[in-house]
């Protein structure tokens, strides 16, 4: 598993609990990125790939930033 984020400490404590029930405690791949910057995709998916050997599953979930963004931003 990879997991991605913009805060590095942030993203660390989900790694940590990801890694609490995980089989055998795996701890997930860390990839700190920002989504919103164009060359992210890429990014993650050569370092997933490096890591694991294939990209089985991609899950993303930045509508829920760019929900934020718009739901606090002044017309």
């Amino acid at each position: 598993m990879a997991i991605t984020g913009r805060d590095a400490v942030a993203l660390s404590k989900v790694a940590d609990q990801v890694a609490a029930v995980a089989k055998g405690g795996e701890r997930p791949l860390e990839i700190v990125a920002d989504l919103l910057d164009d060359s992210t995709p890429k990014k993650l998916i050569e370092e997933t790939v490096a890591k694991f050997g294939k990209l089985d599953v991609l899950v993303s979930h930045i509508f829920t930033l760019l929900e934020h963004v718009f739901k606090h931003t002044k017309h």
